[in-house]
Order: structure tokens, then sequence, then C-alpha cells
């Protein structure tokens, strides 16, 4: 179908030769984009679940699959491990780092309810200082002089890890993508904002018992499944997906205990 034939002046056929690339093109990417991707699994929160629409967390629990990343999503998913791997060789080659990619559950106890947390620290220093590595754009390097500088997920996401290893403070180092520059914002740990995060896990959790779609949030929050998230309703929760059954989890570093007023995370107030 694609064989290059040639013109009556013996040059090859530009069309011919445009559809043989595209067909090769095609073909690389349903093949690359078929490997190894697995979306988060389990009926618990992942350090990333911070900046992620609510209703797309409970929709992931119920096994209802989202759209598969694109090419140029994987390849920033790449970016950033391979960022990650020469940062850590930077602080390896200094002697400082204790800990490298060190996973973690924990199990809070928010008010009168249980949260189950899993978090991954790519880089702690001496036992004390939490790492968060990041590979923004060229264009997003530039303007991203200091920490509030950063998009509240980055921010969020780095202080939740640091309340999950037990660390007072951190650091995200950025590397540039386009020009390999790197620059290190420090920031102290803010344990009022995690305790917002973890009663705003708390409510997703509870509409998820209650058989109750949490409302979708794509202003404030990244949602993977798009627009099909807008359209999904109660109906959710009789689809034969593969939903992941109640169970207990298994923690390290203990229960971590918390009274104190409830908050209406997902109503805003």
């Amino acid at each position: 179908m694609y064989e290059l034939k040639r013109k009556d002046d013996g040059q090859e056929n530009p069309l011919k030769i445009r559809g043989l690339k595209s067909h090769l093109l095609r073909s690389a990417e349903a093949h690359y984009l078929s490997e190894d991707y697995k979306p988060r699994g389990g009926r618990y929160f992942h350090g990333r679940d911070v900046g992620e629409c609510p209703r797309s967390i409970v929709l992931r629990w119920l096994g209802i699959p989202a759209p598969p990343p694109s090419v140029q999503q994987r390849w920033r998913m790449e970016d950033g491990l391979y960022a990650e791997e020469r940062v850590r060789g930077m602080y390896q080659s200094a002697g400082l780092i204790s800990h490298s990619n060190i996973r973690l559950k924990r199990t809070y106890i928010v008010g009168e309810s249980q949260v189950t947390v899993a978090g991954v620290a790519d880089i702690i220093l001496r036992d004390t200082t939490l790492v968060e590595v990041k590979a923004p754009a060229e264009r997003n390097f530039e303007r991203w002089k200091v920490v509030e500088d950063l998009p509240r997920q980055t921010r969020d996401q780095a202080n939740l890890y640091c309340k999950q290893f037990e660390l007072l403070d951190g650091l995200i180092h950025l590397h540039c993508r386009g020009s390999n520059e790197f620059r290190i914002l420090p920031f102290p740990r803010d344990d009022e904002r995690n305790w917002y995060q973890l009663y705003r896990f708390v409510e997703i959790q509870e509409a998820y018992v209650r058989k109750e779609l949490p409302a979708f949030n794509h202003d404030d929050y990244w949602c993977k499944y798009g627009e099909a998230c807008k359209e999904r309703g109660p109906e959710v929760f009789g689809m034969s997906g593969n939903p992941t059954p109640m169970r207990e989890v298994q923690t390290q570093g203990g229960e971590e205990c918390f009274t104190g007023r409830g908050l209406s995370v997902l109503s805003g107030k």
C-alpha cells in the first residue's frame, strides 16, 4: 500500500513518502502508548491527589479507566524521571543523600475518620530535608523565581510529603527541561495546609462510601478524565468496572491523631 512509486521524471513521489512516514509514526505512537502504562491503584490517596479533581479520585477507586496519556504527556513524565536521576546524582556525589525514591503509607486519624495516604520522597538529605524534583518547561522555569510562584498543587504535594516523612522543611529543585538550568526553592512545612488536605481526603472518602459522586472541579484541580468526568453521574456505582475492595491497609510509621474543627473542604466553606 505504501510502495514508493516513481514519477515519470524518475523522482520519488513526495505524497507517497509522506503517507509512509505518517503510517510509521502512527504505528510507533500506538506501540509506545501501549507499553508499561499503569495508572495508580489502591483505594487510598496518593500525594498527587492534592491536585486532582475530587470526582476523578472516586472514578479511579471504582475502577473506571481514564483515557491513557498522550505521547506528549508520557514524555513530560519521563522528562521528570530523567531530571530526578540527574539531580540525585548531583546530591549523591556530595554525599548528602540519606534516602531516595522511598515509599511510605501512613494512616491519619482525622476527627472521627481515618484516611490512608501513600507518598514517595524523591530525595531526603541527611534525614532532615525533603527534596522534590520538578522539570518545568523553560517558560515556567523563568516565571517560578520563589516558592510562592509555583502552582498550588506542587507546593501542597511537597508539603504533604514533609508531613508524611516527619520532616520540618524541604527544597523544590527545579530542573529546566530546555536549558538544563536549575533553581532551588526552600519552604517550611505548613501543617495547617496539610490538615486542610487531609479533611478534603476524608470528605472524598466518605462520598465514596455513601456512593455519592463529589462535584467535579476543573477550575482548581487537574482531571485526567477530562470532559468524561462532567458526564458521569451516580450510575457509575452500578457499572461493571474493577472497584478496589475495602480492606485493611498495611502502614508504616504508625497512626497520627488530630482532633479539631471540621472543615467542609469540598464545598469551599
